[in-house]
């Protein structure tokens, strides 16, 4: 397994601890929402418990923005896929 998606698997976990639906990541992480137009700006649509919950979804963020595509599904265990192939 690559260091980056070992890392973002790793990210992803903690958000969950959090969240069990993946608090303000809900639309990447739990719907799969993984190209790059789901990673253009972090936005806080649920109050956070705590505001180290916001400091971790924020860094799992920024971290799934800087990787790719494929390493984003590949931690996510998403099959690779083009959404706009028939």
């Amino acid at each position: 397994m690559r260091e980056s998606v070992k890392k973002a698997k790793q990210l992803i976990k903690r958000v969950y601890e959090f969240n069990s639906v993946g608090g303000n990541l809900h639309v990447q992480l739990d719907d799969g929402n993984v190209e790059d137009e789901y990673f253009k700006e972090f936005r806080d649509w649920f109050v956070a418990e705590t505001p180290e919950q916001l400091l971790v979804e924020r860094e799992c963020f920024d971290y799934l923005k800087s990787i790719t595509f494929d390493e984003r599904c590949e931690a996510l265990g998403l099959g690779k896929y083009d959404p706009y192939e028939v």
